[in-house]
């Protein structure tokens, strides 16, 4: 499988969802993903409504490219 993202790119879920900030791939292990996947996951980074940062770990399936966002289209609303 090819790394779909780079660091740097803007991403949402393809079920809709504040749009985040690629960060990096995590290569290390957890709980919810298999081995086989694990090369896979990105971490992303948004804001939530408080201007408190959060950071989310997703399968690259499941993230969509999108262009870069208004300002207002960052935060987000809760954690997915």
């Amino acid at each position: 499988m090819v790394r779909l993202f780079k660091p740097g790119d803007w991403v949402q879920l393809k079920i809709g969802g504040p749009v985040m900030k690629v960060i990096r791939y995590c290569p290390q292990p957890t709980k919810r993903f298999t081995s086989r996947e694990n090369n896979y996951k990105v971490l992303c980074s948004c804001y939530d409504s408080q201007g408190g940062h959060q950071e989310h770990i997703y399968h690259q399936n499941s993230l969509i490219k999108v262009n870069m966002p208004v300002l207002s289209k960052i935060i987000c609303k809760k954690k997915y």
